[in-house]
């Protein structure tokens, strides 16, 4: 289990965040939504079990693996939610005036390593998720410079 800085696991905050859009869909006047498909990210036992404490949770859902090959509308979504990190990538490379390389391998482990040495740890943890096997090796790097 990955946990946060501020102590939460990163299950129990999807799962929360997944439960909250939901809410705020019903709550918005979209009651006419017959049909609630999720791409399952973890078994519905677990997701209920994690939301268990929410002042309110809706649970008319349908958790389908590979849903974005099965309903069109957890594609679209996808495609959305790809565009907005994509945009929030971009502010954080203007930020830092640097091209940020995604995914995992050596290069992107220099340049994480070169993001903390350059503006400190606890900045690199704004920007990174630092919970991959990746983190020792950024650790590496930095004491071996």
């Amino acid at each position: 289990m990955v946990i946060t800085a501020d102590g939460n696991s990163i299950d129990l905050i999807n799962n929360k965040i997944h439960n909250k859009v939901l809410v705020n869909m019903v709550r918005n006047n979209y009651n006419d939504v017959k049909y609630v498909v999720v791409d399952q990210f973890c078994f519905p036992k677990n997701y209920f079990e994690y939301i268990k404490d929410a002042k309110e949770v809706y649970k008319n859902i349908t958790f389908t693996t590979k849903a974005e090959d099965k309903c069109y509308a957890v594609a679209v979504s996808s495609i959305i939610c790809r565009y907005v990190f994509l945009m929030e990538m971009k502010k954080i490379e203007e930020k830092y005036q640097i091209f940020i390389k995604k995914g995992a391998g050596p290069e992107v482990d220099k340049q994480a390593a070169m993001i903390a040495k350059k503006y400190g740890v606890d900045e690199l943890r704004k920007i990174a998720k630092l919970n991959f096997k990746n983190t020792e090796k950024v650790k590496n790097i930095l004491e071996n410079e």
